[in-house]
């Protein structure tokens, strides 16, 4: 390439060619290009975000000295990175980059305008050297070799990507790393545009992370680390602020992502989904903490792990739970100036950072603690949930279930919610019972659930909301047809084996805010389950006893065989053995499962709960508070045996076909049924049976139909007996093998069960 220039310079003697040269590089380092050498690219080109070659960023000529060019290539580089930290500082310094940029790059500017002072010094002599004795590129290296040193590392710290490792000399650099700006907004063809227009990613709490990402990986340098140092300090004083207004006031300063905000480390809840785009998709939702309540005076927050400063991790939570218990406060109506908070101020002093922070968290904590428990209503509500939920008095719950017998036994889609809540208000507001006086038996209600048990088990112990299981069943619900699957009873039983209601009702309870802190959505769906499966139990032993009571009223006094003919004492031979099948089996079922509602009840829920009782009320914090419930509930849910994968099937299928059993035998021993039809002519004034069918006509009693009729039902209920020994077998298996390997509890039911376990075989374990 032939320019004017270029040969004007070549014509030149070599001292005045150095002299050339020099006052170009001064021309270059302070970015304006010079007579003989130029830049390619204006100073707000996107090519100055990467690491360029000197080929790439300069137009030189191309007859000069080797002598010269190997020298003048030894300071050229300091020109390309002094352009990239004047790009930078031009890009950040706007308002789209945020405070914590502005801060870094007015700390840059100190840095450039010490810089340009001593070009300006190198200058000067270079304009006042002499023939005799010039100014030559050995003695400009000289002078800026320290500058070329911290250019070095601020070019270092700039081309360091978002996870914190340094480029090498063979990658491509960005300011700062590939995720600092969107690429996909600007080319670099773009060459004319008068603005640089970026979208920033790197900001906030993520820069001060960049910067002390390189304090940890080039520490060793003494000055290396004091200027990354001077950089961190400058740069955290807009973030402390921040922090420090967070922790008086629990407000965030237009944090919105995508504002001229968004750099603190604590962003909304409903924010969260933007600010994981903004921060990248390598972060996980967990990251981002729990929400609380649903509540929607309970604003919800969480940390945004790439906009916390490093310094800073160990105290995220604190910092997060001290703003969030501040809005607590202040939607409670308490004054937040009286809670005098220390003044964090803007300067980087850890040990004081600490202990400043912690003192913001136990106020806000001791403050938020002193109006939970206020007039006892923290426990109030808590005795509430122990009350309603597991039933501690449960009085009431026998009204109730007299009451919704009907109700509970039909089908989910067949039952009415506003039926089964008025059938709770008439028991809840029963004089004799216990709950009558209770103040919070308002906040009581009852829903029909849209999952079953299992699917409900299934998503808390994975770790989601009862409500992600609602659509399981709705194929299911959706047709009263019996699954093609079939059951285990005849066609003749059949179609009494469907879902219960019994296992979709549950018991609810409004907890007000801010109580909604300790009682919150997870909590209330555990309780919500466990409620389900004692109310199913206690259902379920409810029908038993129910149906033992219509038989007694049903069952003949024993008939002298000698007023009897063959077949009618042999009919009555064997509709004694039927009575006494239902007997025994109908008793077994229900000791098992007063022993189950025993096991719960006494075994687990109260030793439990008397331990949580105590250890709240010495709590010092609301994280304590809130962990030694979630603990003690966890606890309780574990040792029920609700966490275990086939247990809670196990006592589900053990529902059914107890269900199965009362319905056949409900069936079996009604006013028209088949048992009933044995008595003979001359015998029938004698039974209550005969009483019952005086009036019908002699002919349709036949002793042989009579004897295979008592044999179906013989044999039908021999075969609900083994099937529900089959269940329990393998439910004391169950709870054998989970005994052994998790809850050594869980053999105390065990023992129990194996007591009253029918059938053949070796008992125990």
């Amino acid at each position: 390439m032939a320019f004017d220039n270029e040969v004007e310079l070549r014509e030149l003697p070599a001292e005045q060619q150095e002299l050339a040269i020099v006052d170009d590089i001064l021309s270059l380092l302070i970015g304006v290009s010079g007579r003989y050498i130029t830049f390619r690219s204006p100073a707000h080109s996107t090519v100055w975000r990467r690491s360029i070659s000197v080929e790439d960023a300069l137009i030189a000529p191309m007859w000069i000295s080797p002598t010269l060019a190997q020298m003048a290539n030894k300071i050229l580089p300091l020109v390309i990175m002094h352009r990239r930290v004047e790009y930078f500082v031009t890009v950040y310094a706007g308002r789209q980059a945020g405070v914590v940029s502005q801060a870094l790059c007015a700390a840059i500017n100190t840095i450039l305008k010490e810089y340009y002072d001593s070009i300006s010094t190198i200058e000067n002599l270079e304009r006042t050297s002499t023939d005799t004795d010039p100014y030559t590129l050995q003695q400009l290296w000289y002078h800026l070799y320290p500058n070329t040193q911290m250019f070095e590392r601020l070019n270092e710290g700039y081309t360091t990507k978002a996870n914190g490792v340094p480029s090498t000399a063979s990658e491509t650099g960005e300011f700062p790393g590939d995720n600092g700006m969107d690429n996909s907004e600007v080319e670099d063809s773009d060459e004319d545009s008068k603005e640089p227009s970026e979208l920033f990613v790197v900001r906030g709490g993520y820069m001060l992370n960049v910067i002390s990402e390189m304090i940890r990986l080039r520490g060793g340098d003494a000055s290396t680390k004091q200027l990354y140092e001077l950089l961190l300090i400058k740069a955290s004083a807009p973030f402390l602020q921040m922090l420090d207004h967070w922790l008086r006031t629990g407000e965030l300063e237009d944090s919105k992502p995508g504002s001229p905000g968004g750099e603190f480390m604590v962003a909304k809840r409903a924010d969260e989904s933007a600010m994981q785009s903004l921060i990248g998709p390598e972060t996980s939702e967990s990251e981002f903490g729990d929400n609380l309540s649903g509540d929607p005076r309970h604003v919800s927050f969480v940390s945004v792990p790439n906009l916390t400063p490093a310094f800073l991790r160990p105290y995220a939570e604190k910092i997060v739970r001290t703003g969030e218990y501040l809005n607590i406060l202040r939607a409670c109506g308490v004054d937040l100036r009286s809670l005098d908070n220390p003044d964090i101020g803007g300067l980087l002093k850890q040990q004081q950072l600490t202990r400043q922070i912690d003192q913001a968290y136990l106020r806000a904590n001791q403050a938020l603690l002193d109006v939970l428990f206020k007039d006892g209503q923290m426990m109030a509500y808590m005795g509430a949930a122990k009350r309603y939920l597991l039933f501690e008095t449960s009085d009431f719950l026998t009204h109730f279930l007299d009451q919704a017998k009907l109700e509970m036994n039909r089908r989910p889609e067949d039952m009415s919610t506003n039926r089964l809540q008025s059938f709770l208000d008439l028991a809840l507001l029963n004089p004799a019972s216990v709950s009558h006086d209770d103040p919070l038996k308002d906040i009581v209600e009852v829903t029909i659930e849209s999952a079953d048990l299992i699917e409900t088990m299934n998503a808390i112990n994975m770790g989601s909301s009862a409500a992600t299981a609602s659509q399981s069943l709705a194929s299911r619900r959706g047709s009263k047809d019996v699954p093609s699957g079939g059951t285990f009873l005849s066609k003749s039983v059949a179609s009494d084996d469907f879902l219960s209601g019994d296992q979709f009702t549950a018991f609810h309870l409004q907890i007000p805010f801010p109580y909604t802190v300790v009682l919150d959505e997870e909590a209330l769906d555990k309780y919500t389950a466990l409620n389900r499966l004692l109310l199913a139990l206690k259902h379920t032993e409810q029908n038993l006893v129910a149906s033992w009571l219509v038989n007694l009223k049903l069952e003949d006094p024993p008939v002298e065989a000698k007023g009897l003919s063959g077949k009618e004492a042999k009919n009555e031979s064997i509709r004694r053995s039927v009575f006494l099948k239902i007997h025994t089996t109908r008793h077994r079922m229900v000791m098992n499962i007063q022993q189950i509602l025993y096991y719960c009840f006494w075994d687990v829920i109260e030793p439990q709960w008397a331990r949580m009782a105590k250890l709240m009320k010495a709590a010092t914090t609301v994280d304590d508070l809130c962990r030694i419930h979630k603990q003690h509930l966890d606890q309780i849910f574990h040792q029920c045996g609700l966490t275990a994968r086939k247990v809670p099937k196990i006592m589900v299928e053990l529902l059914k076909r107890a269900r199965n059993f009362f319905m056949y035998v409900n069936k079996v021993t009604s006013s028209k049924s088949k048992l009933l039809r044995i008595a003979s002519t001359a015998t029938s004034q004698k039974t209550v049976s005969g009483k019952l069918l005086a009036g019908i006509n002699a002919g349709s009693l036949d002793p042989d139909v009579q004897y295979a009729e008592l044999q179906e039902t013989a044999v039908m209920l021999d075969r609900l007996d083994r099937y529900w020994n089959e269940q329990l077998v393998i439910f004391l298996s169950a709870l054998n093998h989970y005994a052994r390997k998790f809850e050594q509890s869980y053999l105390t039911l065990a023992v129990r069960l194996d007591c009253y376990r029918g059938g053949e075989g070796p008992r125990g374990r």
